[in-house]
């Protein structure tokens, strides 16, 4: 059970607007608030002269300051000099120096709660910060994480547990503990023979569990002594979880690897996608090719001609039905043409590669495009150009290097383009494919890599020097 306590006042609430903190049971007992208010209530009614409250109507008790001052009577509120006093005592007591007295517990609490891992937004909502409107109209503001992590248990849900609880205290021990508290037992609720009061229900609840928690010191009762064993017995197994809070605390690390390697599965497959894509266009273009050219050899190989018989051997006319009845003239295939008479075009195209341009041509002023930005994209413009542009293998194979001579942003530009042309180049020979799967390749190694298109190529260039130092 929660202990939760509602303000209408305070240093960051001056509008009267109602509040929600609360506390849950520690798994350290010395460092537990229930365990403290507990005792304190204990004191108060049970070992001093001030008389157990009753509940028989809200005037008689609702009006009862939780702390109240010392030499006043119970519904006198504890002035802040008393409490800057008995907060300096506490602290000489146990060695601590602070420049702060009353507000060193929200300071303390909330770099405490950082220390253990709660996120910033649970701490505003405990320390009731700068809550945002949502918090403050429609949600109980109870921070639940950062009560469970102060309390020593999991952020999880279902985590929560107390070892020293799972003994339940005979009724016997239960009765000494605030006596006058006995006959308010199931005297609060909604049946007819009781009192529809939820307040005075709260609280008389809260009284009935702190009873459980006092019972874990030392008391003289024949009853005691069976109890404390059995509880000490469960507290020197250990603390070993429930399987259900191992499971809880579990699956989200379990669900966070599923997803890494979902998400790797899909990059491979959409890799291996897109290499085969790349290898089935390039056989197709291939097909194609040889296609055209096999039926390019067909055609130009079986020309036929029509060839008469000689006139010395043509017999004497005959009747139309003779002729009818004559052979058809023989076809022959024509002679191919010699091999050098036509220059293939593989032939062609390697003289035009290679042809010569005079030194005193001026060279066309091109720039490579600035805004290509994945590999794809390069290779598109050094091998076929872009816009209708010319490409840049063209450009060097026709005027070397004389096109970006001069310009020494240009030659920057494409001596660290071209490490990137190079790497395909040297994918496509190493793992013995086409160009346009090494294309794909090196573009999916880029993306992976999460840099731009010039950081990558700065990358290429020094891992080709180290190749080749």
């Amino acid at each position: 059970m929660p202990l939760i306590i509602t303000t209408r006042a305070g240093k960051q609430n001056q509008h009267g607007r109602l509040e929600t903190a609360g506390a849950l049971r520690s798994r350290d007992p010395f460092v537990c608030v229930l365990r403290a208010v507990a005792f304190y209530l204990l004191l108060r009614w049970d070992l001093t002269d001030e008389p157990f409250p009753s509940f028989k109507n809200r005037a008689q008790w609702y009006d009862i300051r939780l702390l109240k001052s010392t030499d006043a009577g119970p519904t006198s509120e504890l002035a802040y000099n008393s409490q800057h006093d008995w907060v300096i005592k506490a602290f000489g007591y146990a060695g601590i120096r602070s420049n702060k007295k009353t507000h060193v517990g929200r300071s303390s609490g909330a770099k405490t709660a950082e220390l253990k891992g709660v996120s910033e937004a649970q701490i505003r909502r405990a320390g009731r910060w700068n809550q945002e409107q949502m918090v403050g109209c429609y949600l109980d503001s109870l921070p639940r994480k950062f009560m469970r992590t102060m309390a020593g248990h999991p952020a999880q849900l279902g985590c929560f547990e107390i070892r020293r609880a799972r003994i339940t205290p005979p009724d016997s021990l239960l009765a000494l503990i605030l006596p006058d508290l006995n006959q308010w037992a199931d005297k609060f609720g909604p049946a007819p023979e009781q009192t529809n009061d939820l307040a005075a229900a709260g609280f008389t609840s809260l009284l009935f569990y702190l009873r459980e928690v006092i019972l874990h010191s030392v008391f003289q009762h024949k009853d005691y002594a069976p109890y404390a064993r059995r509880v000490a017995a469960v507290i020197e197994e250990g603390e070993r979880p429930s399987p259900l809070a191992v499971l809880t605390q579990a699956l989200p690390v379990l669900t966070d690897y599923l997803k890494a390697a979902e998400a790797r599965n899909e990059a491979q497959i959409a890799e291996l996608s897109a290499a085969i894509t790349a290898e089935i266009r390039t056989a197709e273009s291939r097909l194609a090719e040889t296609y055209q050219a096999s039926l390019r050899d067909l055609l130009a190989g079986s020309v036929f001609q029509l060839q008469p018989p000689p006139l010395a051997s043509l017999p004497a006319p005959a009747p139309t039905t003779a002729l009818l009845a004559a052979p058809a003239p023989s076809l022959s295939p024509l002679p191919s043409p010699a091999p050098e008479s036509v220059p293939s075009s593989s032939a062609s195209c390697s003289s035009r590669s290679r042809r010569a341009v005079s030194p005193e041509a001026e060279p066309p002023k091109h720039s490579m495009s600035r805004a290509v930005k994945t590999v794809s994209g390069l290779w598109r413009e050094w091998t076929t150009g872009l816009q209708g542009g010319p490409s840049i293998t063209a450009l060097d194979n026709w005027w070397g290097s004389r096109w970006r001579a001069g310009r020494q942003a240009e030659v920057q530009w494409y001596s660290l383009r071209l490490e990137v042309i190079r790497e395909i180049r040297r994918v496509a020979g190493m793992r013995r494919t086409s160009e346009e799967t090494a294309v794909a390749f090196v573009a999916a190694e880029q993306r992976q890599s999460n840099c731009s298109l010039d950081l990558y190529c700065k990358r290429l260039r020094a891992n080709r020097k180290i190749r080749e130092g």
